[in-house]
């Protein structure tokens, strides 16, 4: 009877382990999806400089217009801006995390984008 006991108890043991990994497993996914989060918050678009930006999208179809010191929120694709007093026009593309910010030195247009976005097409 001893030893029924004692097997059972190593049984209740290894499975109470193995319980124990997986839910560390799922505390240790969500701290990493919580750091990722952190680390790489939502991007958009931010007008610094320019009175006014026009934004379309792929197939040239307005969106909105984006005035002096504004900051909008994209979600993934690939957008036309156009900057009517300069008469520039540009594709940038985001993904969610993207982050693209626009303005100017000494009449220069500067376009400072990181990883998640870039200019132009990329297809």
């Amino acid at each position: 009877m001893n030893q029924r006991h004692s097997c059972y108890g190593t049984a209740l043991r290894a499975l109470s382990l193995v319980f124990l990994g997986a839910m560390l497993c799922v505390v240790v996914e969500i701290g990493m999806y919580g750091y990722e989060r952190i680390k790489h918050p939502l991007g958009g678009i931010k007008n610094l400089d320019f009175d006014l930006i026009q934004v379309a999208d792929h197939s040239g179809d307005h969106l909105f217009d984006l005035h002096k010191g504004e900051f909008r929120f994209l979600p993934y694709g690939v957008y036309k801006l156009s900057i009517p007093n300069s008469k520039v026009s540009f594709t940038v593309w985001k993904n969610n995390r993207g982050s693209c910010y626009i303005h100017s030195a000494d009449g220069v247009l500067l376009v400072e984008t990181d990883g998640n976005s870039g200019i132009g097409n990329p297809y």
